[in-house]
Formats: structure tokens, sequence, C-alpha cells
């Protein structure tokens, strides 16, 4: 108002100069002329400071308008960078779509802008495949759809979070999600404020791993999947190599053992990939004492696999398993002059060297024969279980070709198909698959999975062999389509003496040693021995055996010549 009227009185001053016929009316009135004068000259004055006031005070209000934008602009800037150093800031737009990230993102998730802009932040929630995998890209899956719903109702999210690297890796965040909206409540774009916690996550984990594992008498380890790296072991393992909880820093599980096998490690842990076992144990000696590890994949804290080993010393349980064996061992020996005579004087009865038996008698002869095998077989089984263990058995190992030992011993077992009606079919990649082992002993292992095989198959049922290769390995597996065998019972079958429950609940014949003469045999052979196995799906029992690199030697014949295959393929097929 003031402005307003300081105009007007500055107009009418002029009006009184400009117009001659205003100062005329004011003549007229009795205003003399030089009262006039001064009062336009006063009004003029008055316009003229004021005008020179005005610009002051707006130059004035300029200037500090400039200052408190440049201030206000130097306190965003310093806090916009106090943001960038401190926190990974990523920004997506309406639709989810990544349209800036700062150094600090790029840093810690390993791409590069190009990488990222214009691609959705779904990339960075994992979707592992695995045992778990499925539950676990269901549960990134649905906090990710949490959040877009939260962000959609113009409400902030904060919370934890493992996401994913650009190799793969996990990374746990404590994140800040804040949508941005327009007057209108336009979506504009979602800024993403995430500090990396893995560490601290890992740390913590760590700390509550000790107090719960420092004490406990069995020795652990955890150690990393890839480098194989550990990140802990308690204080029986340390105490086991003198280290010190700081003095792992930098240690890999193979420091462990001068002869520890990279290789062999990675194919003894490969069933804990594939999903078809939960853990895997090995027995050993370690530092003068027989030791029993048993391996699982674990997760820590922040979603990312590692090994967890647990060490066990067994040698007051071999102590005594190894007075049990050797006194079996003795009577078996005992045992095993009298079933031979006994078996021969059978074999002169069945061959008529006698005379001519009765059918009732020959019946009864065939029956005293076969339980007399049995009983054989039983025996020298146990006496191979003795030597294994004791040490005390040696191999005569000769570069040879596999699949002939496999076909040889697929004919030995005719029997299977005269009893039952059975079928053994042979399938190989190849013709040759060159290892080096004792015959008799690989003999005596693929008896042993046919045997298996035969008593679970259904009659009339087909069992499968099959030699394939798997990087400098080769893998026979031999495959029946019986009932099964549960979960639960699988890690028992390759204990010495144990027999369990098939799918359909039914027991079979044996003395329980087949597998676990199996498993020792195979790993004197420097291989590993497996299986896979559903309920009313049949079982595959395999073994790995590794390749010799003379795998082309001119002196090892194959059993059959390659044009006895297909011209076009390189398989070799057998029915029996």
């Amino acid at each position: 108002m003031m402005v307003t009227g300081m105009a007007l009185f500055a107009a009418a001053g002029l009006a009184y100069l400009l117009y001659p016929g205003i100062a005329d009316v004011a003549l007229r009135s009795g205003v003399s002329e030089a009262n006039l004068a001064m009062f336009a000259s006063l009004i003029l004055c008055s316009a003229c400071t004021w005008i020179v006031a005005h610009n002051v005070y707006r130059r004035h209000m300029l200037v500090r308008t400039q200052a408190i934008s440049a201030r206000m602009a130097d306190e965003i800037g310093f806090r916009d960078m106090a943001i960038e150093r401190h926190c990974i800031v990523a920004v997506t737009d309406p639709d989810g779509r990544f349209i800036k990230v700062n150094d600090k993102f790029r840093a810690a998730f390993g791409y590069d802008g190009a990488d990222v802009i214009g691609k959705g932040a779904s990339i960075l929630y994992p979707q592992e495949a695995g045992a778990d995998g499925d539950q676990k890209a269901a549960e990134n899956a649905g906090q990710y759809d949490s959040i877009c719903r939260t962000v959609h109702d113009n409400q902030p999210w904060t919370g934890e979070q493992i996401l994913r690297r650009s190799d793969g890796a996990p990374i746990v965040v404590a994140s800040t999600i804040i949508p941005h909206m327009d007057d209108a409540g336009r979506h504009l774009c979602t800024i993403c404020l995430l500090t990396d916690i893995t560490e601290q996550k890992l740390s913590g984990v760590r700390r509550q791993l000790g107090n719960v594992l420092d004490d406990l008498q069995d020795e652990v380890f955890i150690f990393e999947v890839e480098s194989l790296a550990v990140t802990y072991m308690n204080k029986s393992a340390l105490a086991r190599f003198g280290w010190t909880a700081d003095g792992v820093q930098g240690k890999s599980i193979a420091d462990t053992d001068p002869g520890f096998d990279v290789a062999l490690f990675r194919r003894h842990t490969a069933p804990l990939f594939n999903g078809s076992r939960d853990f895997v144990e090995i027995q050993t000696r370690q530092g003068g004492t027989d030791v029993e590890i048993v391996t699982r994949l674990h997760r820590d804290a922040s979603g990312r696999r590692v090994f967890l080993s647990v060490l066990r010393d067994i040698t007051n349980r071999k102590r005594i398993e190894k007075v049990k064996m050797e006194t079996v061992a003795r009577v078996s020996h005992e045992l095993r002059t009298p079933l031979t005579s006994i078996k021969g004087a059978l074999g002169l009865l069945q061959s008529g060297a006698t005379g001519t038996l009765p059918d009732s008698m020959s019946r009864l002869v065939d029956i005293a024969n076969r339980n007399s095998d049995y009983l054989l077989m039983m025996v020298n089984d146990i006496l191979d279980l003795e030597r294994m263990n004791a040490g005390r058995m040696t191999l005569q190992k000769q570069p040879e070709n596999l699949l002939d030992i496999v076909e040889e011993t697929r004919k030995l077992n005719s029997t299977f198909k005269e009893d039952a009606g059975l079928t053994i079919r042979l399938n190989a990649d190849a013709a040759r698959y060159t290892v080096s082992c004792e015959r008799g002993r690989i003999s005596q292992i693929v008896m042993n999975l046919l045997s298996n095989a035969a008593k679970f198959s259904p009659e009339n049922g087909v069992i499968e062999i099959a030699l394939t290769t798997h990087g400098d390995a080769v893998r026979v597996s031999v495959r029946d389509h019986g009932p099964g065998i549960p979960i639960k019972e699988q890690a028992k079958l390759f204990t010495d003496f144990t027999q369990v429950a098939s799918g359909d609940g039914k027991r079979r014949t044996g003395t329980g040693l087949g597998l676990a003469i199996c498993k020792k045999l195979v790993a004197m052979h420097g291989g590993q021995i497996g299986l896979d196995s559903a309920e009313g799906q049949g079982t595959t029992v395999y073994f790995d055996l590794p390749l010799l690199q003379c795998a082309e030697r001119e002196d090892i014949v194959p059993l059959r010549e390659p044009a006895d295959a297909a011209p076009d393929a390189d398989k070799v097929t057998c029915v029996g």
C-alpha cells in the first residue's frame, strides 16, 4: 500500500507539471505559481528518492537471495556428496528400470553404468538353481513384489535384502527405497539408498558360530566353495594344526594336508551340487589318527554357499572294529576250508561221479550247492573286507579297457536271466575306456552291482549298464527298475554289514558287505562311488574311475572295433 500511495503521489506531481490545465485550475484557486512549482519539485524529488531507494532495496534483496540460494545449493551439494560417498545410490523409473546409478553401485555390484541402465532392478535378485533354489527364488520374488506394491502406494520401504552381484555372488544390503511423486501424485522415479552390510552380518554369524562350535570336541571347518579359503575353524580344529584364529586368514583347506588333492575333492563333493546327496563322507588318516570327515553345503548369513566339514577322530572306534573284524575273519578263515570241501563234494554228486541221483535227491543237492556258494561268497567277502581295513590288500594295476571288463562280467551273469528272466543291457559312448586297474577287482565291483540290481529288479525286468565319460573320468552305472530306496536309508548303504529296506518295504537276502567292499575297492583305484534313487523309480549305482592319458595306446585292444558300430555314431550297445 505504501508503494502504491507513493506512486500515486508522484503521478499527481507529474500531472501538475505536464498538464497546464490542471495548473490553471490551481492558480485560479489561489495557489501561487511559486508554491505550485515548489510542490511539483517536492513531488519529483520524493519520486526520485523512492525510485533510487527501491532499486537499492531490490539489489540488496537480490544479493541476499543469491547468497541464500548459493548456501542452499552448497548444503544440497554437500548432502548429496555425503550420500554419494556413504551409500549405494540407484534411481529407477516407475517401471523399475534403472535410469541412474552412482560409482558405489558400480563398485558394489560389479556393473558398468551401461550394463544396467534401462534394465529392470530384478536382475539384482538371486534366482539360484539347486536343492533349495526354488524356495530361495520364491522368497526373493516375494520381497521384490512387496517393495513394488509399497512404492506404488507412495510409501517408502526399509529393510534388509540379499541381492546378487554381476558374478552371481550374494551381497547383503540395508535398503531405503523412496518413491518421488509430483504435485499431481504421478510417480516420477524411485530413489534407492543401499548400504553394504555383508561383512557385518558375516562377522555376527561368525561370533555366533564361535559361541556354539568352539567348545565342540569334533573339529569344524567352514571354507569357500570356489577358492576353498578357510573362513572359520573351531578350537579343536585349530589345535590339531597348531594354528591361531588370526592365523587362519589366508589359509586354504588344502593347507591342512600336504597330500590334499583338489581335483579328487571336487569329484568327492560333486553329489552335493546335483542334489543327489545331502552330505558326503570319507574316512582317512590324518596326523597319525583315523578320522571321519562329513562335508555339507551350507549357506552363510549373506546367502553364499560354503562348505561345512566336521572332522571326527574315530581312532578308538576303528580299533574296536579292527578287533571285531579280526575275530570274524579268523572264524571265516576257519570256515573256508571245510566249505570248500563241502562244495567240492556236492559238485561231484551233481556231476554224477557217484552215480545218477534220484530227482528228489538231485534237487536237495542243488539247494545245498547254491547255499554253499552263498556261504563261500560271504566268507570271501569278510576276508576281503578284513584285508582292506587292515591295509593288507594290494592291487596289481595295469592299463585295461574298462569296456572289456564290463562286457565279460555281463556275460558271466547269465544266471540272472535264467533265474528271473532278467535282461542285461550294456550301452557305451565309445569302444575304449583305458583305466589303470586290477581286472579281477573291477569285475568284482561290477558283479556286486549286478547282483544287487538283480535282487531289486521285478521279474522279467531289465538291468541297464552304461559307460559314459565325465571330464577326465569314466562312469560305470548299473540301473534297475525296482522299488527304489528311501532317501533316509541311502546314506547307510556303503557301511559294513548294513542292509536297508527298499521302497516296497521288503528286505532282500545278503551280507550287507557288497557295497561296502565296492566303495573301498573303488577308492583304492582312485575313484568314487555313489547312487541315485527315488522311490518307485528304481536305483542307479555308479562308480567313477580316472581315465589314463594313454587311452589311444595300440596295445589296448577294444572289445569291438569301431566298424561294428553305426558309421555315424560312436556308441556300442549290447543286449544279453
